[in-house]
């Protein structure tokens, strides 16, 4: 889909390119000094003694008409196919890890199905937009699922596929999560800066602001932490991650007070806030 865009912008540039260079005053001028009684009588002789060409191109036509709305048509069926499938897998997956009640059985059965039909999407339905979704809905099944390496694959896949897409922030994202669960925190925070690098306009630019400030903590860079949290309640002081920034911050300013304290040691040592891996289960919008 993305490379039809591609070409239709192509053909489009090259149409207009061509209409500036066009001479529309001189075609104006040959169209007004033309005989059309005479072209008239031309044409009607050219069609006479021509009909069965005139008759097969516009049964050619007629034919390639009837084909477009027929493609058309089974273009929009399949598309619908493939979004009835997707939601019924995103289904399973937002009932895997939002089901309070939901044993450990039946959340791996939940999420093995939503892989099964995400799968299905992508091998049966490639040609619609609903298999840019399947991609990425892919990777969080197997995050959930604990299989990370997996994960990471279908994230690069579909950046690969749709960097310009809405999910693509969330995809990089998605991919620092996976790196954090596999023990690699400096690839993690590597991902998580580059949301920031390459969509900083996006709604979670801001959001992974919390992350890096997490792996800062775990690798004893306070000060980093620290501005890192700060940076997030300056750009989005009203949001969840904006409240959870400031917890932390607060956190660590008790912290270094209690560690820089004289020798008497005049209050207990702060309570840490509870943290964990947010990873993709959490996205907005699923």
């Amino acid at each position: 889909m993305d490379e039809l865009f591609a070409k239709i912008k192509e053909y489009s540039q090259k149409v207009i390119q061509w209409f500036r260079e066009f001479k529309f005053r001189k075609l104006f001028d040959e169209i007004r000094s033309m005989n059309w009684v005479e072209l008239g009588h031309d044409i009607r002789h050219w069609v006479q003694r021509n009909r069965n060409n005139v008759f097969i191109a516009l049964g050619v036509i007629a034919a390639l008409l009837i084909g477009l709305a027929v493609y058309g048509q089974n273009r929009e069926k399949k598309s619908d196919e493939a979004m009835n499938y997707l939601d019924n897998g995103l289904n399973s997956y937002n009932r895997a890890i939002q089901a309070r009640d939901a044993t450990p059985e039946d959340r791996k059965n939940e999420l093995s199905r939503a892989l099964q039909i995400f799968q299905l999407v992508m091998n049966q339905y490639a040609s619609t937009p609903a298999y840019g979704d399947a991609l990425f809905y892919m990777g969080n099944a197997l995050f959930a699922s604990g299989n990370y390496n997996e994960a990471v694959q279908r994230f690069q896949d579909y950046l690969k596929k749709f960097p310009k897409r809405y999910l693509a922030p969330y995809a990089v994202e998605s991919t620092g999560y996976c790196y954090e669960q596999l023990g690699d925190l400096a690839k993690a925070a590597d991902y998580y800066n580059r949301v920031k690098k390459m969509f900083p306009d996006s709604s979670i630019a801001s959001r992974v602001g919390i992350n890096i400030g997490r792996l800062a903590e775990l690798q004893g860079n306070i000060k980093a932490a620290a501005e890192s949290y700060q940076s997030v309640m300056n750009t989005a002081p009203n949001t969840k991650w904006g409240q959870q920034a400031r917890l932390r911050l607060a956190f660590l300013e008790a912290k270094f007070q209690y560690m820089s304290s004289t020798g008497q040691i005049r209050q207990q040592a702060p309570q840490q806030p509870p943290q964990q891996i947010p990873g993709p289960a959490q996205l907005p919008g699923q």
